[in-house]
């Protein structure tokens, strides 16, 4: 089966891919600019089984990318970006005096608790299990807030 390209107006690629299986699959890529160059790439969203939910991915996609926070696919996991914000982020928003309990909130228990997911996979369901987590171990609500914040 040969491959079909639809090209949108609404700024993604919509393309019909062939399984092994002989059935097809939809891969959605969106149109990005690089932040420096200002050069148009396609960068991959997905791939999905129907057609119907890969134009709903693609339409999400590209409201993203024009809100801002659509991401650039990375290898960076939770702790990897927790160590970025501790170095580049707090010394900024932070008061030098509340800098020992983010310290503290970050290494003890958001590292341990989602320090190896990439970014990319972390989800809704897992800070909230996380969260679950921190509360049936006995840790009070503060915390929570805490690592929320």
């Amino acid at each position: 089966m040969p491959r079909k390209k639809g090209r949108t107006s609404t700024g993604y690629s919509l393309e019909e891919r062939p399984r092994a299986s002989g059935k097809p699959h939809w891969r959605v890529r969106v149109w990005v600019e690089h932040p420096v160059t200002g050069k148009r790439k396609l960068q991959t969203v997905g791939i999905y089984a129907s057609k119907t939910e890969a134009q709903r991915e693609a339409a999400k996609a590209v409201e993203q990318r024009q809100r801002g926070t659509l991401l650039q696919p990375t290898d960076m996991t939770v702790g990897e970006l927790l160590d970025l914000w501790v170095e580049q982020e707090m010394p900024k928003s932070v008061r030098p005096e509340n800098r020992d309990n983010y310290h503290i909130v970050v290494n003890k228990h958001l590292k341990p608790g989602l320090g190896s997911t990439r970014v990319q996979r972390l989800s809704v369901q897992a800070i909230e299990a996380f969260y679950a987590t921190l509360t049936e171990s006995g840790y009070s609500s503060s915390l929570v807030r805490k690592c929320h914040q």
